[in-house]
């Protein structure tokens, strides 16, 4: 299997600051070729025929897959300090930010060192090839690049990679409202692909509910030294009752959820404002205030306004990889796309915050 703890924060690129980037998210061409960790694409939506420029994140809800790869992360290369031949194609969202290192071992190799990490084995890379180059710990932490000449490789370039902003889904939006963005799963190897699992990503760490538990309706839920890696603000889910809750603030140690922000997605038998009681032991996990659910293989997603759910979706939060309520394909043929829809519930009151994290990750198996 190989995972890929992808999209820190979704596609779109931004580059910050006076150096002009020398590789940005540009279309690719089709990238059909024989390395399984790049087998299965994760593209835009929104062009007006399969693999048509669209290259804008929000107008990727639907009709037909971009020819834009939906990126981990931002990045930017000084002009003087690229290895000619090389073009970057994507890198993965497990690198963080931070400064990495490509560089050509030989003429013919390249390897990369993600920022805080170490650096990874030799890969062989022929002219006109595309290949993921790996960190030494992660297959997440990767760089997808072409090889665009016959010269030989020679040099190390830093990469500067960045957080993207605004880049899926509007930080701004109409207060009460929903949103909806869909990405295309591309299967663009030389062969099949199965066991594809899809998955919100955590924003910190898993806690357990207290000794006694908490009420339905507004409540504090308070944990000593639980929450100390949350985010300031945002979403949980009671992995044990399903239901998803928007708490406005937190301390180290307490959870403040006003009863507006119970059962979020009104799923769970008490409804939206009352939601259901915890019992001590369930598991809370902090989550992107995201819902999930998949639209079968075809070469056209179906395409509407935003503001109007895709029908026939079935939607899910699953906090990990191996949740029962995963999202999964068991086959994806050569050529294949998949959509993946995501809903934003946008609260009436939320706090106000600079930025909301929206994590994805999936996994996959490749037949080459």
């Amino acid at each position: 299997m190989i995972p890929h703890p992808v999209i820190a924060r979704p596609p779109g690129i931004t580059t910050p600051g006076a150096a002009r980037p020398v590789f940005t998210n540009r279309p690719p061409r089709e990238l059909f070729g024989s390395d399984p960790s790049a087998a299965l694409g994760l593209y835009l939506t929104g062009a007006d025929q399969d693999g048509g420029h669209q290259a804008d994140p929000h107008a990727s809800i639907g009709a037909w897959r971009s020819s834009t790869i939906a990126a981990g992360l931002g990045w930017r290369v000084a002009p003087a300090a690229a290895i000619d031949g090389v073009e970057i194609l994507d890198v993965g969202g497990a690198n963080g930010t931070g400064t990495a290192i490509l560089a050509a071992l030989d003429a013919d190799a390249l390897a990369w060192t993600p920022p805080d990490g170490a650096a990874g084995d030799a890969t062989a890379i022929a002219p006109g090839q595309v290949a993921a180059v790996y960190g030494d710990s992660d297959r997440g932490k990767y760089v997808l690049v072409r090889r665009t000449t016959a010269a030989d490789l020679a040099g190390s370039m830093p990469v500067e990679l960045l957080d993207q902003m605004n880049n899926l889904f509007l930080n701004a939006g109409d207060a009460g409202g929903t949103d909806y963005r869909c990405l295309a799963f591309y299967n663009q190897s030389a062969g099949s692909i199965g066991d594809v699992n899809i998955a919100l990503g955590l924003l910190g760490t898993v806690v357990d509910t207290p000794v006694g538990g908490y009420a339905a309706g507004a409540v504090t839920i308070t944990v000593s030294d639980g929450f100390a890696d949350w985010p300031a603000s945002g979403f949980v889910e009671n992995d044990a009752t399903g239901e998803v809750m928007y708490y406005a603030s937190r301390t180290d140690d307490a959870l403040t959820v006003a009863a507006a922000g119970r059962d979020v997605h009104d799923e769970t038998v008490g409804g939206a404002g009352v939601g259901v009681a915890g019992t001590a032991g369930d598991d809370l996990s902090p989550i992107p205030g995201l819902r999930i659910g998949l639209e079968a293989p075809r070469t056209r997603m179906n395409g509407f306004s935003i503001g109007r759910p895709p029908i026939g979706i079935t939607w899910a939060h699953p906090t990990s990889l191996s949740d029962a309520n995963r999202l999964t394909v068991a086959a994806l043929a050569q050529g294949a796309v998949y959509g993946l829809w995501m809903e934003r519930k946008l609260l009436a009151a939320p706090t106000a915050a600079e930025a909301a994290d929206l994590r994805l990750q999936y996994s996959f198996e490749s037949d080459l």
